[in-house]
């Protein structure tokens, strides 16, 4: 439609009760793969239970280093490609041992157990071991050649 101008209106169409904002994502919810009672199982983090051992894949997105030189700790955040999170925690014996992949944007495969030092706080996993996450086409690969 023109107005008296003779320019076109420029209109927007929204359906229904549509956000244009994305969801805000909730730490300790990225999906985690375990052994349950039944055997392999995948859920969100903070529905799996305290002293489970869990591994998850994503990327790192942030890395805060606490403590000082004797005792080194961090706290790095993992990201899944849902955009979920995880709080996950090296203590100083590992820390020595995994300072090498805590890189930001760096995708990796953590493992470790499932903590949760407050009940109104997210579910932490407590790093035991990092490594470099395999791509799909990369997994795909190595399972056709073997």
């Amino acid at each position: 439609m023109k107005d008296r101008t003779g320019k076109t209106a420029n209109t927007k169409t929204v359906r229904g009760n549509q956000s244009s904002s994305l969801p805000i994502r909730r730490p300790g919810r990225l999906i985690v793969e375990f052994i349950g009672g039944l055997g392999p199982d995948t859920r969100h983090l903070d529905v799996v239970a305290s002293g489970e051992m869990v591994t998850a894949t994503g990327t790192i997105t942030g890395v805060n280093l606490v403590g000082h030189d004797e005792y080194p700790r961090a706290i790095v955040t993992v990201t899944g490609a849902d955009g979920e999170s995880a709080q996950c925690t090296v203590d100083t014996e590992h820390y020595l041992d995994l300072w090498g992949y805590l890189v930001e944007d760096t995708r990796v495969q953590v493992r470790g157990t499932v903590r949760r030092p407050l009940l109104e706080m997210p579910a932490l996993i407590d790093v035991k071991a990092i490594r470099p996450a395999l791509s799909v086409v990369a997994a795909q690969a190595r399972a056709v050649s073997a």
